[in-house]
């Protein structure tokens, strides 16, 4: 099988190689920092001063730039929407002043010309020590695990996180991005650890949601699996029908419509809308508060006072659940947008080079997002950044060490030359 590889990332100087690591080593900063805002533990929570934070960004945006700078192949479209990304979340950043914005922005125009591969394993590995550490100081009584209790609903326990949910919602973003990083390698026993952990999250979190997406994310592996292997059988490539294609990439922009549509429209008083609230624990209803006490559409979002889950039930609970309601009250028409853009443009990218494991999984993350609200957190998941990331399916020259390689290889050739001309 011809295997689609993306020019951008081989031929590049080692000077964009110097500031691709760099940029990989602020993205790996920035997760660890916004992954700690959703801990119980307020040690790590606090560390980091007002200031610092704006060090930080001022030092990635100035990466960045310098980053674009090296890289010959930005094109004017690609200028527009970068500028369009940058306008957009700092105007939000000003109405909302939601930490870890500006950054989000930063980190997708810093992604243009660098491996998709080599940012998702980035995440992959800072989330994972992340999750790790978190339980250890939980298990050992360093921080709290707090359980909540609702009704006749089994004690959800949060591990040290914030909440049950914002567990296993981050449990469901590290299989995703584990997943998305071995595509058609994975075996069997890794999609037998993936129904593990969902069982898991189910029974500790009692997280229907996210359990269930990692269920689906496993059967989705699954079938592709068995497809390619009885097509491998037959000595030919297993390809996914045309119309299905378009089916899971059309159900992307469906997912964000729908629910917001019936969000919007929601009437107590229609029972199927009634019913549909209570399936999904009240977020149409609450949704539709969001709709009539604020803007329903503005371009660059407003401030929403939202009042989350506590251990104790709370009579003001007030919470934008889906992420595409949450985006389009709170951040915006223009980012909903750009994030709708992206995962499309994720989707027929990996159409294109018959990716079929990555392409259910972006079209379980927006499904994913129609019931949860992170789809817009950094420290949950990298697939934002495909807007700009380039997307190959050689492993070898997605690999960080191969980006380290290529440098100290072209510092020796740079060597080798200056010594010839001394010698001359």
């Amino acid at each position: 099988m011809e295997q689609y590889i993306d020019k951008r990332i081989i031929d590049t100087s080692p000077i964009q190689d110097i500031f691709e690591l760099l940029y990989l080593t602020y993205l790996a900063l920035i997760v660890w920092m916004a992954l700690q805002y959703f801990t119980v533990d307020k040690n790590l929570v606090n560390s980091w001063t007002n200031e610092q934070i704006e060090l930080i960004r001022r030092i990635g945006l100035g990466l960045v730039i310098f980053k674009a700078a090296a890289d010959k192949s930005w094109k004017w479209i690609c200028i527009i929407v970068g500028a369009l990304v940058f306008i957009a979340y700092t105007r939000n950043y000003l109405r909302i002043e939601q930490t870890y914005t500006i950054e989000i922005a930063i980190l997708i125009i810093g992604a243009k010309g660098t491996s998709f591969e080599r940012i998702a394993k980035v995440c992959f590995i800072v989330g994972l020590t992340g999750v790790i550490w978190t339980l250890y100081k939980t298990f050992t009584g360093q921080i709290e695990d707090l359980i909540f209790v609702q009704g006749n609903r089994r004690p959800r326990h949060s591990f040290g996180f914030v909440y049950s949910t914002n567990f296993a919602a981050i449990c469901f973003f590290l299989c995703a991005t584990y997943t998305w990083i071995r595509e058609r390698r994975i075996t069997f026993w890794e999609i037998a650890i993936l129904i593990c952990i969902a069982l898991f999250v189910l029974y500790f979190c009692d997280a229907k949601n996210s359990a269930g997406c990692i269920i689906l994310l496993a059967g989705g592996l699954s079938y592709v699996k068995i497809r390619r292997l009885i097509a491998y059988k037959g000595y030919r490539e297993y390809k996914m029908a045309k119309w299905f294609c378009i089916l899971m990439t059309v159900f992307i922009p469906l997912c964000a419509t729908g629910i917001i549509l019936l969000s919007y429209f929601y009437n107590p008083n229609i029972i199927w809308m009634s019913y549909i609230n209570k399936l999904l624990n009240s977020r149409l209803s609450l949704g539709n508060k969001g709709f009539n006490d604020y803007y329903a559409f503005t371009w660059f979002g407003q401030y929403i006072k939202m009042v989350g889950a506590s251990i104790t039930p709370r009579s003001d609970y007030f919470w934008l659940d889906s992420s595409y309601v949450n985006i389009l009250l709170r951040r915006g028409i223009i980012i909903l947008l750009l994030c709708e853009i992206t995962l499309i443009k994720g989707a027929t990218q990996e159409i294109k080079q018959s990716s079929w494991e990555r392409l259910g999984i972006i079209v379980i993350i927006s499904l994913h997002c129609t019931i949860e609200h992170h789809l817009i957190n950094i420290a949950y998941h990298p697939f934002l950044l495909l807007l700009f990331a380039s997307s190959s399916l050689d492993k070898s020259k997605s690999s960080v060490f191969f980006c380290v390689r290529r440098i100290c290889l072209s510092f020796i050739q740079i060597l080798q030359n200056l010594g010839k001309k001394q010698v001359e």
